[in-house]
């Protein structure tokens, strides 16, 4: 609703008269593509280390990857894991990798060099997703690089996000990753020793828990929360204050609150289709704040989002409404799982790539003083 606030016509001509540059358009330098292979490299680095802390061996994790993914998967949907302070490491360069690969990916002309940035920004997520069992990290990686690549086209005035050879190039990277989806899948369930006929009906019902089982997982505890007709029981949190949405928020403050692994205890299923815990954003948001304030929520919500976005437009050569730019998308497409409010991976990941801009920014003004 609040996009009827604003001029957007005004607005888009004020970012497109050419007057003003920012450094979003000028992210195709040597500098900046160091960066992405130093921070992908020690992406994949970090994933390993934060295995090794947890006991295993970095000969084992090599040798057997299988065992190792599904022995890591089960600790930490049970009992949880200790990700120290290389997880934290690792899962910040793995997202930060993708978001300047994004950046770059539109500036570069040759498909060589655009088939390894590719490699490049997805290679940390790909690690933790086959040597850790982690879809999700992997997933929120793929959010970073195509929020990154959005707002490079935004800044190239290239608007048409669709055309034939972008389906294709989807299509063809959807192959490319799937065989690296299936083997997570495979090590996180057990599903080594089956039969092929077996496997095939535990990877289709795995996949639909992972990809489907979210709308009817949502719906249930939405009919359950109304008093109507559901499969399962649910608890509601009404003692949560914001927890399930901004919990890394409140955690900054002071506040803390247990959360069990995987988040909820109870799971949406139906016998022999699927079966997840995950239950959309919609499901801790309404905890936090109720059906009315829900509302209220994502109506102030889209309302800091247009406005910023709108100031944008006018601030060019701002780096951090780019950068939010990034975030929100981000959000919004994780928003069919979780709040990402609930991790910090977020706020760490957009400052360093600020900081990371910010110096090839005083950099590249300085190069050019010194030429004028």
């Amino acid at each position: 609703m609040s996009t009827l606030l604003f001029n957007w016509k005004k607005a888009a001509n004020y970012f497109y008269d050419g007057s003003k540059k920012s450094i979003f358009d000028n992210t195709q330098s040597s500098f900046i593509f160091v960066f992405a292979i130093s921070c992908s490299l020690l992406g994949v680095g970090f994933s390993f280390l934060g295995l090794m802390i947890n006991g295993w061996t970095l000969a084992s994790i090599l040798s057997d990857p299988l065992i190792i993914s599904g022995q890591f998967a089960a600790i930490r949907g049970n009992a949880g894991v200790n990700y120290g302070f290389y997880g934290m490491l690792g899962t910040m360069f793995t997202y930060t990798t993708s978001v300047i690969c994004g950046l770059i990916f539109n500036r570069i002309k040759r498909y060589s060099v655009r088939f390894f940035l590719v490699i490049i920004a997805f290679l940390p997520g790909g690690s933790m997703m086959v040597i850790q069992s982690s879809k999700l990290i992997f997933l929120i990686s793929v959010c970073f690089f195509i929020g990154a690549l959005l707002l490079s086209r935004l800044y190239a005035n290239k608007n048409k996000i669709f055309s034939v050879k972008a389906v294709f190039n989807i299509g063809l990277t959807i192959l490319l990753v799937t065989p690296f989806i299936f083997f997570s899948i495979i090590s996180r369930e057990h599903y080594g020793d089956l039969e092929p006929s077996a496997l095939i009906a535990n990877l289709t019902y795995a996949i639909n828990s992972y990809i489907f089982g979210q709308i009817y997982a949502f719906s249930d505890f939405f009919s359950y929360y109304l008093e109507m007709p559901s499969k399962s029981k649910f608890y509601i949190d009404s003692d949560s204050y914001g927890a399930y949405t901004f919990y890394s928020v409140l955690n900054l403050f002071g506040f803390s609150k247990e959360f069990i692994p995987g988040l909820y205890i109870e799971s949406g299923y139906v016998d022999g289709v699927f079966e997840t815990n995950i239950f959309t954003i919609f499901r801790g948001v309404i905890n936090d704040f109720g059906i009315i304030g829900s509302f209220v929520f994502f109506g102030l919500a889209g309302l800091v989002v247009n406005y910023t976005f709108y100031k944008m437009l006018y601030r060019r050569e701002s780096i951090i409404r780019g950068l939010f730019f990034v975030g929100v998308f981000v959000a919004m497409v994780i928003s069919y799982l979780v709040s990402v409010f609930m991790a910090r991976y977020m706020y760490s990941t957009l400052f360093l790539t600020y900081i990371i801009l910010k110096v090839y920014e005083l950099l590249h003004s300085k190069r050019i003083r010194s030429k004028n």
